[in-house]
């Protein structure tokens, strides 16, 4: 089963997207091909409109891809 993402966690990366794009004058297209991600999953990402919960995976490629430090926690965990 994959891990998927907060409603908070998706509004958080759409203004961490806005921002990028603005300040660097990036396409959409650019910033996913760079991610490694669908470009229809990243405009769902900077328009707000994903369906369902996207994956995990998705969300840190796309982080990353606009210079973001990532720390995933495993609430999981036995710790």
């Amino acid at each position: 089963m994959a891990t998927v993402v907060s409603k908070a966690e998706l509004e958080e990366l759409k203004g961490f997207l806005d921002a990028y794009i603005d300040s660097t004058g990036e396409s959409v297209t650019e910033i996913a091909n760079r991610a490694g991600v669908n470009r229809r999953i990243m405009s769902e990402f900077r328009n707000g409109s994903t369906k369902g919960s996207p994956q995990l995976e998705n969300y840190i490629r796309t982080l990353r891809a606009i210079g973001k430090k990532t720390i995933v926690v495993d609430d999981n965990s036995d710790l």
